[in-house]
């Protein structure tokens, strides 16, 4: 009976890991998530150490964060990370803030998207053991302005 309840508690953990792996974050922009993602929350938090691979359906030329802090948190310093190369650094105060990150990928060019996140002091509301360390509102992927192929304008008459 208790090695039945132990195989039990054992398959609900692991799907409770499966279900945290596959968190959807709110990315705008011409881009699929893919893969697992750590350091999110199915409720809009992220950790203080967040991961996601994202691959873009159109050529990617920044990208923008945009968060919010409990004012009871405090702020802190935001640093964004493209395949391990720190391409974005910031320092937030409580409220809601915006952190751009520039860089180019092109069309397919998968990526991975860290963020970090150092707060000014510790925060844990009550009752909430979780590692919460920002709200994320949305990620905006943003692309490059098309161009518009120049035509040549045809009179109807000709005078």
């Amino acid at each position: 009976m208790e090695m039945e309840k132990n195989r039990t508690i054992a398959q609900h953990g692991g799907y409770v890991r499966r279900l945290e792996s596959q968190s959807r974050l709110p990315v705008t922009g011409y881009v699929i998530q893919e893969g697992a993602t750590t350091g999110a929350y199915g409720d809009g938090w992220i950790a203080s150490e967040m991961t996601l691979q994202l691959r873009p359906t159109e050529p990617v030329r920044s990208l923008k964060l945009h968060v919010y802090r409990p004012e009871e948190a405090g702020g802190g310093r935001v640093r964004i990370l493209i395949d391990g190369v720190e391409m974005g650094n910031s320092v937030i105060d409580a409220g809601p803030s915006e952190v751009a990150a520039q860089f180019t990928r092109g069309k397919d060019e998968a990526f991975t998207l860290q963020v970090l996140f150092e707060a000014e002091q510790p925060w844990r509301p009550p009752g909430d053991d979780r590692d919460l360390a920002l709200m994320m509102m949305k990620i905006r992927v943003e692309h490059p302005t098309p161009e518009i192929p120049k035509t040549r304008r045809r009179r109807l008459f000709r005078w």
